[in-house]
C-alpha cells in the first residue's frame, strides 16, 4: 500500500505526541539530587554537591508523588512492597489551580528506583521534597505607619489576631517575646516534636523575625517593638539542627498544621530557594493556595537571589542557538560539578511542548567532552512550563559557556538558572529571581526596600552601606515569574532591620556578628554603645515580610471579619507607587508596591 507524504507527516506527528506524552515522569531536579547522592557514594565527587550538601540522607530521598486522584490502599500497599515508604496523612488533594495531589514518600536514592516508579501509570509525576531552603523593627513601624496605628488615638497592636511562624527556630524565654500559644519541630519530618529552640541552629533568624512582628520591646523601652505585639502566635520549628537543612516536606507540613490545626489567621514564611519550573506549580505552592482559598492569609519572603548572578535570559528564534558565559571560582586542584537549569514558557496547552536544550563548551568556545557534561531530559509542569538539567565537571578558573538551543520552529524567551553557587553568568539578568514558593498564586510575595544605611554598634563603631535609602534592596528577587505573572506583590522595610538579638545564637562573644549587635542605649539616641546590647541588626527579604504580615495583622484586629481577599486588596491598595517602584506592572516587575501609609 502506498502512503503519500501528508499521511506520513500525520503518522509522525502521532508518534511524536504519543512519545511526549510518555515522557518520563520525574523531574530534572530529583534526577540530580539523587544522581549526586549516588555518585558521592560510589566514591566519584570528593564531597557531597551543594544540592545536596545537607541531605537529610545520602541513602534515601524525599518525594512528591502526584496522582489524579487519591490512589487506594491497594495502590499504596503495592509501593510499600516497592520500598516506597508513603507518610501518613501526608495527602493533599487537587484543587481548580493544581490538577495533581500527591503523597510525601521516602525512597532509596537510586536513580534505579526512579526508573522503577517511572513505570506506574497512576504516578503521574514525581518532583522532590528536599528543595534545599534558605533563610531568606524600628523603621519597619514608621515607614508603613503602624506607629501612628500603635498610638493613642487608634491603640491597635494585633489583639485577638492569631498569626504563625514558620522559621529556624525562637528563643521563647526572651523578655521581649510572649509565649506561643503552640509550638512544633518539625525539622526532622516526618519526626516531629516540641523543641523549638534555636540553641542548636546557629542562627537566630528566627527569633528575628517573631520580633519584628511581635516584639514587646521591653528591652528598648518600646522603641524597637514589633508591628503586632498583642498578637497570639504559633512557632513552627523547620530548620535542623547543626546542618541548617529546611525541607520542603517539613515546610509543607508546617502551613498544613497551622491553618488546619491551629487555625493562624495568617502565617509568615521568610524562607525558599528556586524550584524546578518558577511558575508556582510546585508542591508548597499547592498547599499555599489551597490554605489561601480557604481563607488564611500567607506573606511570604520574595528571596534575596535579586543581584547574585546566577540567572540569565534571552529570546530565540526558531532553529537558532546562542552562547551564554559562566564564571566560575579557582578549582584547580578540584573537579567541580556545576548544575543549569533551562526553563521556558511555550504555552498553557500541556499538548504542545516546543524542545529547547543546552550543552556546554570550554572556553575556547569547543564542546566539552561528553564524560564531562550529562544532559537531562525535557519535563514540563501541569502549567506547560519546559525544564531541562545539565551538569558539568570543570577543573581550572577559566569560564565555560552553555549552548542554548532552540529546536522548536518558534520564537521563545529562556531562562538559566545556576544551581550551584560558585557558577555566575558573565551578563545576568535580575528578573525572574523570585523564589519558590513565593511565585504561589495565592501568597503575598514581598520584596524589600531600603530604609537605613548607617548605625551604630554596639562596640561604638559606625558602620554604614551604600544602598540608597528608598530603592528597592539591591538582594531583593526581582518578578515575574517565568510565566510573565506579576511578582511580588508588595514590597516593604527589609534593610537593615533591628529587631531581637537571640542570646542562643548570637551570644556573648558575638564574634563575626559584632557589627550587627546593638545596643540598648542606641534605642534612646545614645550612639555611645556598650552592654547590655539584646537587638541585631539584619537584611532581607526576610524582614520586610515579617512587617507586612505585622501590618496585616493590624488591619484583622481593627476589622475581625474582613476576608483574605479584601485584605490583600487594601493592603496593595494602600501601598505607595514612586520614582524607585515606577508604574506596575512594568517591564521588569521589579518590585511590588511599597508600603507606606497603609491605613490612614
Amino acid at each position: 500500500m502506498l502512503w503519500d507524504r501528508k499521511k506520513i507527516s500525520i503518522l509522525l506527528l502521532m508518534c511524536l505526541t504519543i512519545a511526549f506524552m510518555h515522557a518520563r515522569n520525574y523531574t530534572g531536579r530529583l534526577y540530580v539530587e539523587v544522581k549526586m547522592k549516588e555518585l558521592y557514594r560510589n566514591g566519584s565527587l570528593e564531597r557531597k554537591h551543594e544540592i545536596n550538601r545537607n541531605a537529610p540522607s545520602m541513602e534515601s530521598q524525599l518525594v512528591y508523588l502526584y496522582f489524579e486522584k487519591k490512589p487506594n490502599d491497594t495502590f499504596l500497599s503495592g509501593l510499600k512492597k516497592a520500598d516506597v515508604e508513603v507518610f501518613e496523612n501526608s495527602w493533599r488533594p487537587p484543587n481548580a489551580r493544581h490538577p495533581w495531589g500527591y503523597y510525601t514518600a521516602r525512597i532509596p536514592a537510586a536513580l534505579s528506583m526512579l526508573k522503577q516508579l517511572d513505570a506506574f501509570p497512576q504516578i503521574r509525576e514525581i518532583r522532590t521534597a528536599e528543595g534545599q531552603n534558605q533563610l531568606y523593627n524600628d523603621r519597619g513601624r514608621l515607614e508603613t505607619g503602624a506607629e501612628i496605628l500603635q498610638g493613642d488615638s487608634w491603640g491597635l497592636d494585633g489583639e485577638s489576631v492569631r498569626i504563625g511562624i514558620i522559621d529556624s527556630g525562637f528563643e521563647v524565654a526572651s523578655l521581649d517575646l510572649n509565649q506561643p500559644e503552640a509550638g512544633i519541630d518539625y525539622s526532622a519530618y516526618p519526626d516531629s516534636d516540641y523543641t523549638i529552640s534555636n540553641a542548636n541552629t546557629g542562627t537566630g533568624h528566627g527569633t528575628h523575625v517573631a520580633g519584628s512582628i511581635l516584639g514587646l520591646g521591653v528591652n528598648s523601652n518600646s522603641v524597637w517593638r514589633g508591628m503586632a505585639p498583642g498578637a497570639e502566635w504559633c512557632a513552627y520549628k523547620v530548620m535542623t539542627d547543626y546542618t541548617h537543612l529546611i525541607t520542603d516536606a517539613a515546610l509543607n507540613q508546617s502551613y498544613w498544621t497551622a491553618w488546619y490545626r491551629h487555625n493562624c489567621d495568617m502565617l509568615n514564611v521568610s524562607i525558599g530557594g528556586w524550584d524546578n519550573y518558577h511558575d508556582g506549580s510546585g508542591a508548597l505552592e499547592q498547599v499555599i493556595d489551597q490554605i489561601s482559598e480557604d481563607g488564611c492569609v500567607v506573606f511570604q519572603s520574595a528571596g534575596n537571589e535579586g543581584n547574585d548572578d546566577r540567572h540569565a535570559m534571552g529570546t530565540l528564534a526558531g532553529g537558532s542557538s546562542e552562547f551564554v558565559a559562566i564564571n566560575i571560582p579557582d578549582t584547580t586542584s578540584n573537579r567541580g560539578t556545576y548544575l543549569i537549569n533551562l526553563v521556558w514558557y511555550d504555552s498553557p496547552d500541556t499538548t504542545i511542548q516546543r524542545p529547547m536544550t543546552l550543552s556546554f563548551y570550554n572556553e575556547e568556545m569547543e564542546p566539552i567532552n561528553q564524560i564531562w557534561q550529562d544532559i537531562d531530559d525535557m519535563t514540563q509542569s501541569p502549567r506547560g512550563t519546559q525544564s531541562r538539567w545539565g551538569s558539568v565537571i570543570r577543573n581550572g578558573d577559566n569560564p565555560f559557556f552553555v549552548k542554548v538551543e532552540n529546536q522548536s520552529g518558534v520564537t521563545m524567551d529562556y531562562h538559566l538558572f545556576s544551581m550551584s553557587s560558585g557558577a555566575k553568568f558573565v551578563e545576568p539578568d535580575t528578573s525572574c529571581t523570585i523564589s519558590s514558593p513565593a511565585v504561589a498564586d495565592l501568597v503575598v510575595s514581598v520584596g524589600s526596600w531600603t530604609t537605613r544605611n548607617r548605625w551604630h554598634t554596639w562596640n561604638h563603631l559606625v558602620a554604614w552601606t551604600d544602598e540608597v535609602i528608598g530603592e528597592c534592596s539591591p538582594f531583593s528577587s526581582r518578578g515575574p515569574r517565568v510565566d510573565g505573572t506579576q511578582k511580588p506583590e508588595l514590597s516593604a522595610p527589609g534593610s537593615y532591620i533591628i529587631s531581637i538579638r537571640d542570646d542562643d545564637a548570637w551570644g556573648w562573644p558575638f564574634g563575626l556578628w559584632t557589627t550587627a549587635v546593638i545596643s540598648n542605649a542606641y534605642a534612646e539616641g545614645d550612639s555611645t554603645g556598650g552592654l547590655p546590647a539584646d537587638y541585631i541588626i539584619l537584611h532581607g527579604t526576610s524582614m520586610s515580610s515579617p512587617i507586612t504580615c505585622g501590618a496585616a495583622a493590624l488591619i484583622k484586629q481593627y476589622e475581625p471579619e474582613i476576608s483574605r481577599d479584601e485584605l490583600v486588596v487594601l493592603l496593595q491598595n494602600h501601598a505607595r507607587l514612586d520614582e524607585f517602584t515606577g508604574d506596575l506592572p512594568n517591564e521588569k516587575s521589579v518590585s511590588g508596591k511599597s508600603m507606606w501609609k497603609l491605613l490612614y
